[in-house]
């Protein structure tokens, strides 16, 4: 009999942020496709936001919306509030008026320059979002379907499990709350929804024998997508409270230890409290390495054909004198764990401008040396690769840069919509002005990142 129970984290994206939305940025008049968040129709209901002349002056002329790269944890019943979602769109945009950079948290306006409070009081119904699809993390754009909510005014949206992308447009072009404002670009970008799970750990109990022994099995409930299979690693179990990390990584972190029921409750076999970590243990039990399938697919422990793991255990034939087990006990253990599965999630990697580095030495970045743009035939050629740093067991406080995961396949944006192609993990689009060059993640990953024109030679 098996038992499996998770430990969701209590942190929910936006949850305690101060927002002003009006009663129309739920109203009737949204698009039957798309959940619009806008003000202009009843402005007068806001009055911190119409007399607030700081914002009215900053947010004048022509404005260009820089996208970000937003998320949110999913609830487990399924459904996400459309307000989380503003929220987190909201908050990821940079807004470039007359040479600066502004950007909104809370109900506050800042330069970025300086992250200095320009207006203390910039409203959120000034920006108008349109929730057009959601797919699966990894699918195609075409492959989404419309977004379902829970309610007509379009407040809760339905079926979301998490590991999706919510494709959205954003722009501002509410001129009652903002007056002097010319004109606004429209931009488009993914929010990515994580699971409920996500960052917190699993845990699963397999019992076997009489049903009064258990091996627990404690593992991260998601990794992150690095372009190759996902490996596990191995944590100790420090206490009852304090497990695996929890982390999403590139690895799957396991512990596992073997316990007993008294009087109603399971505690550890040998009776310790930590350090109970079973991979092999001095009467003969061996834990094996965890063994990973649909490793290298971005996916959800819900799906068909999930990500999951299987441990296999071997022993001594021979009965020693110190052990916890008897040898019918301990083919019962190796029978359990046979046919046990554990299931976790593979999320798509995040590609923004702020994870771009051109210093091969900072780490936890995609290292850009230079690419070269081939106008002619449109190709981008140069190498893309998340960094991190990695440590040498036999020297203390020896770190290096190591790549991580596999290069990045990129193509034109006209290449990869002429033909689809799973391989490819961005596409690009070359602005002849600035010399820049925008990446979209498709595939295992999902944002945009822009390459700094300067890093780029052109052909």
């Amino acid at each position: 009999m098996r038992s499996r129970t998770k430990k969701l984290l209590s942190v929910l994206l936006a949850a305690s942020l101060v927002l002003s939305f009006n009663s129309a940025a739920f109203a009737d008049e949204a698009a039957d496709e798309a959940a619009v968040l806008s003000a202009a129709d009843d402005a007068s209901t806001n009055d911190a936001s119409t007399n607030d002349a700081d914002a009215k002056r900053i947010m004048s002329g022509s404005i260009a919306i820089t996208k970000g790269v937003p998320e949110v944890r999913v609830s487990q019943n399924g459904t996400t509030e459309a307000k989380e979602i503003y929220s987190a769109i909201i908050e990821n945009m940079e807004f470039n008026v007359s040479g600066n950079t502004y950007y909104s948290k809370g109900n506050r306006l800042y330069k970025k320059s300086d992250d200095s409070v320009v207006s203390k009081q910039f409203s959120y119904n000034s920006v108008k979002i349109s929730l057009n699809g959601i797919r699966q993390a990894g699918a195609d754009l075409k492959d989404a379907k419309g977004v379902e909510y829970t309610d007509n005014k379009k407040t809760i949206l339905k079926d979301t499990r998490g590991n999706q992308l919510v494709n959205y447009t954003a722009t501002i072009d509410n001129k009652a709350l903002l007056p002097y404002l010319k004109d606004c670009t429209t931009v488009a970008g993914d929010v990515f929804l994580k699971t409920c799970y996500s960052g917190s750990v699993s845990e699963e109990r397999v019992t076997f024998g009489d049903g009064n022994l258990a091996v627990l099995v404690r593992y991260d409930a998601s990794v992150e997508y690095r372009g190759k299979n996902v490996s596990p690693t191995s944590h100790f179990i420090a206490s009852d409270n304090d497990s695996v990390s929890g982390e999403v990584d590139g690895a799957v972190g396991v512990s596992a230890r073997l316990e007993k029921k008294v009087s109603g409750n399971w505690v550890p076999m040998d009776g310790k409290k930590s350090e109970s970590y079973y991979w092999k243990d001095t009467t003969g039990i061996t834990l094996k390495k965890p063994k990973i399938y649909n490793g290298k697919r971005v996916g959800a422990y819900y799906e068909s054909g999930a990500p999951y793991f299987t441990i296999k255990v071997s022993y001594k034939k021979k009965q020693m004198p110190n052990d916890l087990l008897t040898q019918e006990q301990k083919a019962s253990l190796k029978s359990a764990l046979t046919g046990a599965k554990f299931t976790f999630t593979i999320e798509p990697r995040k590609l923004s401008t702020d994870m771009v580095t051109y210093n091969k030495y900072e780490t936890g970045k995609y290292y850009v040396k230079k690419f070269t743009y081939n106008s002619a035939k449109n190709t981008l050629k140069g190498n893309m690769q998340y960094r991190k740093l990695k440590g040498n067991k036999s020297t203390l406080n020896v770190r290096k840069a190591k790549n991580v995961g596999k290069k990045l396949s990129i193509l034109s944006k006209n290449a990869y919509e002429s033909k689809y192609n799973k391989k490819t993990d961005a596409y690009f689009e070359y602005d002849s002005n600035t010399k820049e060059v925008t990446l979209t993640g498709v595939n295992g990953y999902y944002g945009t990142a822009v390459i700094n024109g300067d890093h780029v030679k052109i052909k």
